[in-house]
């Protein structure tokens, strides 16, 4: 019973170990960033870029002008 008892706590440790061991392999995010709103954002911004605000179907052409991938 006593080396049951052992072996159930080794295995134990050796979860919690390789739970925090997987906790600090993980690579740090990007975070989010709260800014001044532009009229075209919404105020938060990602890798330093605003995000746009969403955009409905009466943008399609915008999307598809010819120089869009000059711009890019």
């Amino acid at each position: 019973m006593n080396i049951l008892i052992r072996l159930c706590c080794a295995v134990l440790f050796l979860g919690v170990m390789s739970v925090g061991m997987a906790e600090d392999a993980k690579p740090s995010s990007p975070t989010y960033q709260m800014g001044v709103q532009t009229r075209d954002g919404i105020g938060k911004f990602f890798l330093g870029r605003e995000i746009a605000q969403v955009m409905g179907h009466q943008g399609a052409d915008w999307l598809e002008r010819p120089e869009r991938e000059k711009e890019e």
